[in-house]
């Protein structure tokens, strides 16, 4: 049996789910998560992708390549910083 790295403590979780319930908005949920997620040891980066409407497709790096932009993969939420601390991949 493998064992998971990532330990989340119930009274982490416990609190972490009270503060969800807290949040007025989608953009403070996303963000609440992703930090409390990035802020273990264990990870380095967290990230929450949802399929939306393609309304900012021209200002999207696959812009190009896209061939339904009726329907788009975006980037919510990210935090994150690499091993030698030297890039940030906080959103927001």
């Amino acid at each position: 049996m493998t064992q998971n790295n990532f330990n989340l403590d119930f009274e982490s979780f416990q609190l972490l789910l009270l503060q969800m319930a807290q949040q007025r908005s989608v953009d403070e949920l996303l963000q609440l998560v992703t930090s409390s997620l990035a802020s273990n040891c264990n990870v380095a980066l967290a990230r929450v992708w949802m399929i939306t409407p393609g309304d900012i497709c021209n200002t999207c790096n696959e812009y190009a390549v896209c061939q339904d932009k009726s329907s788009c993969l975006h980037l919510m939420a990210s935090r994150g910083l690499s091993i030698d601390n030297t890039t940030n991949w906080n959103t927001r």
